[in-house]
């Protein structure tokens, strides 16, 4: 559970200590620096005990095609489940962000997997320009549950060392 916000022109907070507390439950403390107006802020309010989170990969799929004289490749295939129960009488505004491999090797192909959930939308790609890092946004309802499924393939020559694979 993240808080972020910005402070009003005119307004500023003076660096010392902040209480941090969720729902009247004291949470933790916080430094915090001289934070001037207009410049963004995030507090960290630790986990979220209502909102039920699983994350789980699904087993992987391995291939090898071509032909013997032009070339074979492999094609291996990660795909993951996300699932998010919202235990909460009211909405919750969700940012789920994941991160997919990105090649710098132009022998080896990385290839996104959207499936139809989320409503069939694709996450937002690089957010914030940081290649590779995916995210879905929305409004889940209360007592409502989302899955997210999604992967990735990787292609490449056969015979090739691919660190991680």
């Amino acid at each position: 559970l993240i808080a972020r916000f910005s402070l009003p022109e005119g307004r500023s907070f003076p660096p010392g200590k902040a209480v941090l507390t969720r729902d009247g439950d004291f949470v933790g403390n916080a430094a915090l620096p001289d934070i001037p107006a207009g410049k963004p802020i995030e507090f960290g309010f630790g986990k979220d005990e209502k909102l039920v989170v699983e994350y789980r990969r699904l087993p992987d799929e391995a291939e090898t095609s071509g032909f013997k004289l032009i070339g074979k490749s492999e094609l291996i295939t990660h795909r993951y489940v996300i699932k998010l129960h919202n235990r909460h009488q009211r909405s919750l505004p969700l940012k789920v962000i994941d991160q997919l491999p990105v090649s710098t090797d132009e022998r080896i192909e990385v290839t996104p997997l959207w499936d139809k959930s989320h409503g069939g939308q694709p996450p937002v790609q690089d957010l914030d320009d940081r290649k590779g890092v995916v995210a879905w946004s929305w409004l889940l309802a209360a007592g409502a549950k989302q899955e997210l499924r999604f992967g990735y393939s990787i292609k490449y020559p056969q015979g090739l060392q691919v660190p991680g694979i």
